[in-house]
């Protein structure tokens, strides 16, 4: 095989059901325009590619694209029950049928009369007060058409609920939604589009109760636009994590604080930070640490890790060096101040980790932290919000050395807890590869809708040769390359 570019394209599935042929149809005429000129590219490409037609054996992908089992989140029911949720990307719990959303008991044991039909990955979770469920991601909800997609409520014992409107297409997906005092929805992702306006996709909507949407909050929309999280704060003004263009004039804004009614407060963008941010939290002397997918900070060289004094200034005492090696999903500030971080890399300073480090208040790394997966972690938090146990939630199959499936419990030192064990996760949908193309240094670039090769999710594999490498790029829906 030569350096020359090759791109195959394989039957494009947004998930498991599929949406209803008009909606289809406003989607795709761009897709089809693309698929035409990349067809006529691979007629002309693989000729050459051909050669005999011989299998190469040196080159093996294994068990190739997969959608891995993980969890991206846990909530406890606060009904004195002791009952909890858990949710991220799986089909199955203990072996039983679950879409992606479970509840156990107290002892840990599946809740086998709690089912929901759902089909894709949930990426966020509400319970509300009156025992019924808010669900977002990528996901379709319902037993037969109509489905609901990307969101939906479901009644307390998972059922769907058809009083909640069905307010969103397949296209898009949902990362956060958070009730206000009043019940109004806050929902926040990437390219929303709602059911009968074709004028845009959005990042930011806000919903009436029944589901609607509320034209009087402003609808966010701009190119590249992106809401990963949201917080609800006291005064319902709404902190939101993500990418939002245009936030001031020209402006990117990667950590927004917006009103009650949805006008902007504050927030941190581009002239402070070139990439998004996170997760901050406040020491005990004021000084903030940020955390994201971040470079440089005020012209500074920060990876993905930087500490702004009282002022707004770049504290240069905190220098975490050469870094993570990949971004920083989340941090937890000890009681001592000493910071734990979690998130994609597994080396820090060019030192192996594992997907988590402690980190002492001048930056540098705490050794005497346990905690160690061995995939990414999406989430490291303290275990119900308080106190100093902690909890992790990603795509790791093991922790500490011990069989974990995607959620972990630990002590303030990273020492695992024996709670809850013995359950396992699956996660049988089928991986698609939608485009690849091989680099004049011979690395092969890989798009699609899976979560993982050969069983780690968006990992470097390198090939059986020395001169290539699989470079994954994992994600839902189409990837363009």
């Amino acid at each position: 095989m030569n350096s020359l570019q090759s791109i195959s394209i394989g039957p494009m599935k947004p998930y498991a059901a599929r949406p209803r042929a008009a909606v289809r149809r406003r989607r795709c005429d761009g897709l089809m325009a693309l698929l035409l000129t990349l067809g006529l590219l691979l007629a002309l490409v693989c000729p050459a590619l051909a050669a005999d037609g011989a299998l190469d054996p040196a080159f093996d992908p294994g068990e190739g694209v997969q959608h891995l089992p993980g969890m991206r989140g846990r909530i406890n029911y606060d009904d004195g029950t002791n009952r909890f949720l858990i949710w991220g990307y799986f089909t199955s719990i203990n072996g039983v049928p679950r879409g992606s959303l479970a509840r156990f008991n107290a002892d840990g044991s599946l809740d086998t009369g709690f089912n929901p039909p759902i089909k894709g990955e949930v990426r966020t979770v509400y319970l509300m007060s009156n025992g019924k469920i808010l669900v977002g991601g990528r996901i379709s909800v319902g037993s037969s058409s109509p489905y609901h997609y990307n969101l939906a409520r479901l009644t307390s014992d998972g059922a769907l609920d058809s009083t909640f409107y069905e307010i969103l297409d397949w296209y898009g997906m949902v990362n956060s939604v958070k009730v206000q005092s009043d019940g109004k929805v806050l929902v926040g992702g990437w390219s929303m589009t709602v059911l009968g306006d074709a004028s845009a996709t959005y990042h930011l909507l806000r919903l009436n109760t029944n589901g609607t949407v509320d034209n009087s909050y402003p609808k966010r929309s701009a190119p590249g636009g992106l809401v990963n999280s949201i917080t609800v704060l006291t005064a319902n003004d709404a902190r939101i994590y993500g990418i939002l263009p245009n936030i001031s004039g020209t402006h990117t804004g990667y950590l927004v604080t917006l009103s009650l009614s949805g006008n902007l407060v504050s927030y941190l963008g581009d002239e402070t930070f070139n990439g998004p941010i996170y997760d901050y939290g406040t020491q005990t002397d004021g000084k903030k640490v940020y955390v994201g997918h971040f470079t440089e900070v005020l012209g500074f060289p920060r990876k993905y890790i930087a500490r702004l004094d009282t002022n707004g200034a770049l504290d240069t005492s905190f220098d975490p060096g050469i870094g993570p090696n990949g971004r920083v999903n989340n941090l937890v500030i000890q009681a001592d101040d000493k910071l734990v971080v979690a998130g994609n890399f597994n080396t820090f300073n060019n030192n192996p980790v594992g997907y988590a480090v402690r980190l002492n208040t001048d930056a540098t790394v705490d050794s005497t932290f346990a905690a160690s997966a061995d995939d990414r972690i999406q989430k490291l938090n303290l275990l119900n919000g308080t106190g100093s146990d902690l909890v992790a939630f990603g795509w790791f199959r093991n922790f500490n050395g011990a069989a974990r499936p995607g959620l972990a419990y630990m002590d303030s030192n990273g020492n695992l807890y024996n709670l809850y064990t013995g359950w396992t996760s699956a996660n049988t949908d089928t991986a698609y590869v939608y485009a690849l193309a091989v680099q004049p240094n011979g690395q092969v670039w890989v798009g699609g809708d899976f979560t993982g090769v050969g069983g780690k999710m968006h990992r470097a594999w390198p090939a059986s040769t020395a001169t290539a490498a699989w470079i994954i790029h994992a994600g839902a829906g189409w990837t363009a390359i």
